[in-house]
């Protein structure tokens, strides 16, 4: 009786509590709903691109997603990482990857410039990516 409920409380605490209402890959069985996070680590993230336009190709191939997930990004470093166009730009997601894009300093009423840092610059700041993506592991 006592494993018998044991198995059960270890089935209920593994059920899933994500509820995936839409998404741009096929929607699976709620208990096949899962999020997996990660960082391209601070200090340590090897930008690519010209000035004006760096990317960063992030490989989630260890959350074994099914289909393509629904990805959220944040750039953190430690100098003007936060006021960097395309903070957000998450461009071919897919199942294993994908790639963040960054289009220079956003210019606004109170932040005007036009300036469009390196990629050199990008890992001297120590700009690197959070991310968090919902999907499924089954469909």
């Amino acid at each position: 009786m006592f494993f018998l409920a044991v198995l059960t409380l270890l089935g209920l605490s593994s059920a899933s509590n994500l509820i995936i209402v839409s998404s741009d890959g096929a929607l699976g069985p709620s208990p096949c709903a899962i999020t997996c996070a990660g960082t391209t680590k601070t200090g340590y993230t090897n930008w690519y691109g010209t000035n004006g336009q760096l990317s960063l190709p992030v490989d989630i191939s260890s959350c074994g997603f099914k289909d393509t997930p629904i990805i959220t990004v944040t750039i953190n470093g430690d100098f003007n990482a936060g006021q960097m166009a395309g903070t957000s730009s998450v461009i071919t997601p897919s199942k294993t990857g994908f790639i963040m894009l960054l289009r220079g300093f956003v210019h606004t009423a109170y932040y005007q410039s036009t300036y469009k840092p390196s990629a050199a610059e990008a890992k001297s700041w120590k700009w690197s990516v959070n991310w968090v993506a919902h999907g499924y592991n089954c469909l």
